[in-house]
């Protein structure tokens, strides 16, 4: 799972938001929806984690408003995270659309920009390679058995090496 945060940046006088949310459901789907911290600077707040539609690939109206305060927040920080897990490999694109900003008076704030993001999804598709040399050993052992018959010989390595052993093929 990864989560994405739904940011402002210097803005004045925000006094509710709504969002819509965006995705490709054969990639990902969104499993939760958090209230970010930024408007509760400003009061009391309700806090509305949409309506989820992984079938779809959308979360529609997240958003929050004020409810005590007489004046908005000013400035930055995170409106909320939104939790996503993934189904599949590839891309997809993450997208804000159907933008509401309101100030105090309840009047339209322009945002400047809105971004999206590019969520890529891989597999870890790297089969872990086996150890060469009991790969070796295991396919001549399976080779020579068809073949002959071993004989195990007991090899004196040397004075201060200890015992080793030797595998020998007999025909």
């Amino acid at each position: 799972s990864v989560t994405v945060n739904i940011q402002i940046s210097n803005v004045s006088d925000l006094y509710a938001w709504q969002v819509d949310f965006s995705y490709d459901p054969l990639i990902a789907i969104v499993t939760l929806v958090n209230n970010g911290s930024f408007l509760a600077t400003g009061g009391t707040e309700s806090f509305f984690a949409g309506s989820i539609d992984n079938s779809a690939g959308a979360v529609s109206s997240i958003g929050s408003t004020l409810t005590t305060s007489p004046t908005g927040v000013n400035g930055s920080g995170i409106l909320a995270s939104i939790t996503i897990t993934a189904v599949a490999a590839g891309q997809s694109n993450l997208s804000l659309f159907n933008i509401i900003l309101l100030d105090s008076t309840f009047a339209d704030i322009t945002p400047v920009t809105a971004n999206s993001a590019l969520l890529i999804v891989t597999t870890n598709t790297a089969v872990p390679e086996p150890n060469f040399y009991w790969c070796f050993v295991f396919l001549m052992a399976v080779f020579l058995a068809g073949r002959g018959c071993w004989q195990f010989m007991d090899l004196r390595l040397g004075t201060g090496y200890g015992r080793g052993t030797l595998w020998r093929f007999i025909r």
